[in-house]
């Protein structure tokens, strides 16, 4: 654990390292006097600036679905799935060196002047998305896909509450739910393989930083049934869902249950606080899972607590 004193400031001056080169070398060419020269804007070039504005949030929204997720919009299991994982990474530094090509062969000096603006601040975002996607630098982040400040262990919780981000107006959006609650058990088995990989190369989160994930991870697994956010969902309906539906909608959760707690916790080989939070992260859904089969939906809605699973210190 000590090897994490300095990690944080090094991949950061190692970044800006590489955002101070990068563009010296990949900068446009020297415009000529007649370029300097006031000229119109051209409308098919800022249309091909605006086209590639929309390309690249296509592109984006694949590649980062919790965002998608958080503006309460369909996300697929696949891409919820692709989270921590090498595959993932190589997609968006793709993305992000193609946006990056298109960019470079518009014609800045024939945009206007707000036009310029957007596309040296777009420049500047894929400049460091992709320095931050480095091999060297990834060797150092990857390895760390959660932390007491951000993560999955916290996010999601709330996300797939029945007053989180999810919407649960029909049958149909139960169903994409429990797709994304089976995709939930990959994400964590991702993280832990992660996790494992930086114990193997000695980069680690900090004791304080995983002491602080376990307590997290307590205090979610510590409330009852009648307050956890993920049977929340099954305990109010809307209108527009058949009780027939509902009777199955409730039994959903036994059904992930039972093929989730049948999987084994892995073996830690390593010891400490680290150790300790691979264990946590892999029995999580196990335990959620287990609360789920007892459960018993009650005659009133009954909201999550948002404190418990929330917290960020």
């Amino acid at each position: 654990m000590g090897q994490m004193i300095g990690w944080q400031g090094l991949v950061t001056a190692a970044v800006w390292t590489a955002l101070i080169v990068v563009p010296i070398q990949k900068a446009p060419a020297r415009q000529t006097a007649s370029q300097r020269a006031p000229v119109q804007p051209s409308r098919s070039e800022e249309a091909r600036l605006l086209k590639l504005f929309a390309e690249d949030n296509l592109r984006k929204d694949a590649l980062d679905p919790m965002s998608v997720l958080y503006r309460g919009e369909q996300v697929s299991p696949q891409e919820l799935s692709s989270l921590f994982t090498d595959e993932m990474d190589r997609r968006q530094l793709d993305s992000a060196q193609q946006s990056l090509k298109a960019l470079n062969s518009i014609r800045r000096y024939r945009l206007s002047e707000e036009r310029q603006i957007s596309y040296d601040i777009f420049r500047r975002d894929k400049l460091e998305q992709i320095a931050w996607l480095r091999p060297d630098i990834r060797a150092l982040t990857a390895v760390r896909p959660l932390n007491h400040f951000s993560g999955l262990h916290v996010e999601f919780p709330s996300l797939m509450a029945s007053d989180g981000a999810m919407r649960y107006a029909s049958a149909a959006d139960y169903h994409r739910a429990q797709a994304l609650n089976r995709a939930f058990v990959t994400v964590l088995d991702n993280a832990t393989a992660a996790f494992r990989r930086g114990i193997g190369s000695g980069i680690t989160e900090s004791q304080l930083t995983v002491r602080n994930m376990i307590s997290q991870l307590d205090a979610l697994l510590a409330q009852d049934i009648g307050t956890s956010p993920f049977t929340s969902p099954v305990r109010s309906f809307s209108p527009a869902v058949a009780e027939t539906e509902r009777v199955a909608l409730r039994a959903a959760p036994s059904r992930i249950a039972n093929s989730t707690s049948a999987r084994p916790i892995p073996r830690v080989r390593a010891s400490g606080r680290t150790a300790t939070l691979l264990i946590w992260i892999s029995s999580l859904v196990i335990a959620i899972g287990t609360a789920a089969r007892s459960s018993r939906p009650g005659p009133s809605r009954c909201r999550s607590r948002p404190a418990p699973h929330a917290a960020r210190s």
